[in-house]
């Protein structure tokens, strides 16, 4: 599982929780492997369910553009966290098992 925090709501110092609807759990990572591959193949970046990432709000775009129309919806979900870390221009934070 990975876990998915707005990098300026991440305090890795304390335990607290991010802001109500700045975290998002991709707790079916088979779902979302497809997408990170493909930004891997455009961009270098890898993010793996078991290690720490973090995603830049120009890599978000990529990967919007990908999953904006599964067809699933815990992947158009996510797809509306990215849209929102876009407009705040934030920074994601991967946290892997």
């Amino acid at each position: 599982m990975l876990d998915v925090y707005f990098l300026s709501d991440y305090d890795h110092r304390q335990n607290s929780p991010p802001k109500k609807g700045r975290m998002f759990s991709l707790d079916n990572y088979d779902l979302f492997e497809p997408g990170f591959e493909f930004l891997r193949s455009k961009t270098g970046v890898y993010i793996d369910e078991y290690g720490d990432a973090r995603l830049y709000p120009e890599h978000q775009r990529l990967r919007l553009k990908y999953w904006k129309d599964d067809k699933s919806e815990r992947v158009r979900s996510f797809a509306s966290f990215l849209s929102r870390a876009i407009d705040e221009n934030e920074v994601l934070l991967f946290i892997g098992d």
